[in-house]
């Protein structure tokens, strides 16, 4: 039986120091690997970096659409101040 494993990162910054890491759990037979990319990955303030971690040929966990559609963020986020009110 497989061992389902997340990883979470969030900026270019963590990522880079998860590669290497990733790439070996990615490679071991019995690991199924889920990335779960937040922040900054989804920023394109940042430059989207989340194509660079499927570029890397890791898949990013997300959902699909019944017509194909990719979505990382399928819900939106309010900030605090407004969910105080």
């Amino acid at each position: 039986m497989k061992r389902k494993i997340a990883v979470v990162t969030s900026s270019r910054a963590d990522y880079s120091h998860l590669y290497w890491p990733l790439k070996d759990l990615a490679a071991h037979p019995d690991v199924d690997l889920k990335i779960v990319a937040l922040g900054a990955h989804l920023s394109p303030e940042f430059g989207t970096t989340i194509g660079e971690i499927e570029k890397d040929g890791f898949e990013v966990a997300g959902l699909e659409s019944a017509d194909g559609q990719r979505s990382y963020f399928p819900f939106s986020c309010s900030s605090a101040s407004e969910r105080r009110t």
